[in-house]
């Protein structure tokens, strides 16, 4: 990881040191909002050319946003309507912050509306890159990170995503050329040390998001596949519409990046036990509305599997074709309708679900009749040819033999709070219904198995009080046998 500075960190500093003549006005404020609420106005003559040329920096242009940095970072339409027929009045406020920068806020007490915009001396900029502006700044293979606590970051998440930036371009079939634009002007990845520092930015008190406007991953996860997914369909693609059915949008991503702090494997597993259930069906979120009205936590894995699938499945032109054709210009439509007739044949993905299962990375096997290769007070772990098994008396931490410095892990500070960190990778939990494998250096739940959540009920906890079960060595970075344990 490279810590210098670059062309980003030279655009982002530019007009820094605003002079008196360069702050914001009532009358540039005013003449920002004409040019909002006027069809043909010159909207990106108010805009930060710097600020600009990082939003354009991918070349990722959407139908329905002609100035793309305004993309959910503008005036309402029906308020923008009204302002213009005169059918409401406004009150514009200006707030000067540092390093030149002033907040803009437009308020219509008629309706109790209420808009706020960032400027760099008299030029729009972005709340992103207000509250990102001192931030350490760090670069990767792909990434340029933006980072607000040092201790939240380490290179070895950098490297999952540098990883798995690598594993999509493979799967989605990039040109050369393609690969060298992302090598070259970066994914830009703010990590956020706190949801208030991601409402701050993205006004959302989410965990993580892919801001379409700037082309920038903002997370509190330091290795957010999920955005990260969003953001390489979309460059795949170019040029598309704004808005894309979710049963696509979020399917891909859960299906290549996992959701939510879990990761890929563990979320498709979710889904492929929704569907084999009966529990909940793919055809029953196929439309808009029929996502919508499902739980999240439901609908998103059972899609990510189901996306799986068509990836596996169909060549690669196809599903972006489909993906392109169930995209639209507004957020009730999304493109074409989607009917289970343009699907392969429910009898199809059942039979994949079955193949899938066999990839299951915590399994059952029985015991060996030989001596383990690690024991202590813990318990014991076996061998075989694809998995670790293990008989454990309870949970143990998982320490690597290079363990990372100077990372504070958060979810540990969570789960143990009075209990100092010690640069421990892994925290391997277990119930008698559950096993859990959490990555403490990514944030991942790298592998899950829960009773609640299979079609074949388990025992996992053994008459002596004792959890039997295997997880599969791919899932570990390096032998078990080098870990410490505790």
């Amino acid at each position: 990881m490279r810590h210098i500075p670059t062309i980003i960190l030279l655009l982002l500093s530019m007009a820094t040191f605003a002079m008196a003549n360069d702050i914001l006005t009532m009358e540039d404020a005013d003449q920002f909002i004409q040019a909002l609420i006027t069809p043909d106005g010159d909207q990106e003559a108010h805009i930060d050319s710097a600020a600009l040329a990082l939003a354009g920096r991918l070349g990722i242009e959407y139908q329905g946003a002609p100035v793309k940095f305004l993309i959910q970072y503008d005036l309402d339409p029906a308020i923008k309507r009204a302002l213009r027929a005169g059918d409401l009045a406004k009150d514009l406020e200006i707030e000067p912050l540092a390093d030149g920068f002033s907040l803009l806020k437009v308020l219509v007490p008629a309706r109790e509306y209420a808009q706020t915009f960032y400027f760099r001396g008299k030029q729009l900029s972005s709340p992103a890159d207000y509250y990102t502006r001192n931030w350490q700044q760090i670069e990767s293979k792909y990434f340029h990170f933006r980072v607000s606590d040092s201790s939240d970051f380490n290179n070895y998440a950098a490297g999952l995503l540098d990883a798995f930036t690598d594993s999509l371009i493979a799967r989605l079939e990039y040109s050369e050329a393609q690969r060298g634009i992302l090598q070259k002007e970066k994914i830009i990845y703010l990590l956020c040390h706190s949801t208030d520092e991601m409402k701050d930015i993205t006004g959302f008190e989410s965990r993580g998001i892919y801001l379409l406007a700037n082309d920038y991953i903002v997370s509190t996860f330091n290795n957010h596949q999920h955005e990260v997914a969003h953001l390489l369909i979309n460059f795949k693609l170019r040029k598309l519409p704004l808005y894309t059915h979710p049963f696509f949008q979020e399917g891909f991503a859960c299906a290549m990046g996992g959701r939510g702090g879990k990761s890929p494997q563990v979320i498709n597993e979710i889904g492929a036990f929704l569907q084999q259930s009966g529990f909940l069906k793919y055809s029953e979120i196929v439309s808009l509305q029929q996502f919508q009205d499902n739980n999240p936590s439901l609908s998103y894995p059972l899609s990510g599997i189901f996306n799986r699938f068509l990836l596996d499945s169909w060549p690669l032109k196809k599903y972006l074709a489909f993906y392109r054709k169930h995209s639209g210009t507004n957020t009730r439509h999304r493109g074409r309708a989607l009917t289970l007739s343009q699907l392969p044949d429910s009898s199809e993905f059942m039979n994949y679900l079955n193949t899938f299962n066999q990839t299951a990375q915590i399994t059952f096997p029985e015991i060996p009749d030989v001596q383990p290769i690690l024991s202590g007070d813990w318990g014991e772990i076996w061998e075989s040819e694809s998995s670790y098994i293990f008989r454990l008396k309870g949970g143990i931490r998982l320490t690597p033999p290079a363990p990372i410095k100077h990372f504070n892990s958060q979810e540990f500070a969570e789960i143990f709070p009075d209990t100092p960190y010690q640069s421990e990778q892994y925290l391997l939990e277990m119930t008698a219904d559950e096993v859990k494998l959490f990555n403490l250096y990514s944030a991942t739940l790298d592998a899950f198995y829960s009773n609640g959540l299979s079609t074949q009920i388990r025992q996992i906890k053994n008459a002596d009080g004792k959890f039997e079960f295997a997880i599969s060595k791919d899932v570990f970075p390096h032998p078990i046998t080098a870990f410490t344990i505790r």
